[in-house]
């Protein structure tokens, strides 16, 4: 099989060091009104937060793939192929995570870390060694309805495809459902997020459902 090499993308956008602020900034934009980002950074949103999160887990993370529509960054999608190394707690907290102990306080961590706990073991009952993480997708609000979530994820699932993989993602907003359905991708799991009321979809995606 002719590998189609992670450079050409359909002509998306692949991120680089120099675009992690504009690729952050992007998401902190995106998750306002987000239930998840609600929850854990209570009684109020928290853009700063969410900014660092990203920021510093984009750059502590080894072999993650980042592609925007364009080098602005109006719709951004950040994938963590087989074998790539998301990111750890020192690492994390070595590239800007410990801003996050001023920004949300301790309450938001002590959140974070039960709900990444709480991934880790649903992620573990659908995915294997082949199988492609989706760690974000998000779209500027004034960009939304636009097709510009398709735009960033379709070439990526031919890519993955291409290798007969997977791809594995969670939503906590049961809207985000249909449009991850039109990709491709099925639910296959339901729960709720610990500490809340929120639901939480695993969803897999399968080459050979394409």
């Amino acid at each position: 099989m002719t590998e189609k090499p992670i450079q050409d993308l359909g002509g998306l956008h692949i991120m680089t060091a120099e675009d992690i602020p504009r690729f952050a900034a992007c998401t902190a934009e995106a998750y306002r009104g987000y239930p998840l980002f609600d929850h854990l950074f209570g009684p109020a949103y928290n853009p700063s937060a969410v900014e660092t999160i990203f920021g510093a887990s984009m750059r502590c993370s080894r072999g993650l793939l980042g592609v925007s529509d364009t080098a602005a960054a109006d719709a951004v999608a950040l994938f963590l192929p087989p074998g790539a190394k998301g990111p750890s707690t020192a690492g994390f907290l070595a590239h800007g995570g410990l801003g996050l102990l001023v920004s949300a306080g301790l309450g938001t961590v002590r959140r974070l870390s039960t709900y990444e706990s709480y991934c880790k073991e649903v992620m573990g009952r659908h995915t294997d060694g082949d199988t492609w993480y989706l760690f974000n997708l998000c779209v500027r609000p004034e960009c939304q309805g636009k097709g510009l979530s398709s735009k960033v994820m379709r070439p990526v699932l031919e890519h993955i495809g291409d290798r007969g993989q997977r791809c594995y993602l969670e939503t906590q907003k049961g809207s985000n459902v249909g449009l991850y359905e039109h990709l491709g991708f099925e639910v296959a799991e339901k729960g709720t997020v610990p500490g809340s009321d929120i639901p939480h979809f695993a969803m897999v995606w399968e080459s050979g459902r394409r």
